[in-house]
């Protein structure tokens, strides 16, 4: 991928993602697994001793993470459906 533009890799990525792993022969993740990913990354820097550290609290605190991480959480199935 070294030899490509940013629009050829970026374009590549998300025919790659979007397509999703059957589609990319198994190389890549589905959008409900990197959602999960992101989750378990916000929950454990909240949860954990890691919070004190600057870049940690900094990934929490920005208002972006925040607001995705919520939104995400509204539309996750609830235990009780399983």
């Amino acid at each position: 991928m070294s030899g490509y533009s940013p629009e050829e890799r970026i374009r590549e990525l998300e025919q790659m993602f979007l397509g999703g792993p059957i589609i990319a022969n198994g190389k890549s993740f589905s959008i409900e697994t990197l959602l999960d990913v992101l989750l378990v990354l916000y929950d454990e820097c909240c949860n954990s001793t890691l919070r004190r550290e600057k870049t940690v609290s900094t990934f929490i605190e920005n208002g972006i993470y925040y607001l995705i991480a919520n939104w995400i959480y509204k539309f996750e199935n609830p235990v009780i459906d399983f």
